[in-house]
């Protein structure tokens, strides 16, 4: 189950376009990530992905307006086209954000067990 922390500057990118976003990234990164072809294991619906919104403040410290990190399992279907990966979701990202929202997608694989409660 992968999650994702969009983490968003609130002066700069506004309520409507981080809902809009984070409406479409389970989605989108499920899409990107999903092996099933290859490793059931790593099979991935819009339903398993879950995506957390915080805004960065004054603290913060070189941070981008948009950030978005993203923790799978690491699979070796994944990792193998991780880079493939990885801008499938940068690009349906630049689709949905203003071309001016500077930031970064950051897809990060490791070991991991996971078990629904």
């Amino acid at each position: 189950m992968p999650l994702v922390l969009m983490s968003r500057d609130p002066k700069v990118i506004y309520d409507e376009v981080a809902r809009k976003i984070a409406q479409q990234l389970p989605v989108i990164v499920a899409a990107a990530l999903d092996t099933s072809t290859e490793d059931e294991r790593g099979r991935l619906t819009a339903d398993d992905v879950e995506v957390y919104v915080q805004d960065s403040t004054e603290l913060d410290v070189n941070t981008k307006p948009l950030e978005i990190t993203i923790w799978a399992s690491l699979y070796p279907a994944r990792e193998k086209n991780l880079d493939e990966r990885r801008a499938k979701i940068a690009e349906a990202v630049r689709v949905i954000k203003p071309p001016e929202i500077k930031g970064f997608v950051w897809v990060l694989l490791q070991p991991g067990s996971f078990e629904e409660l």
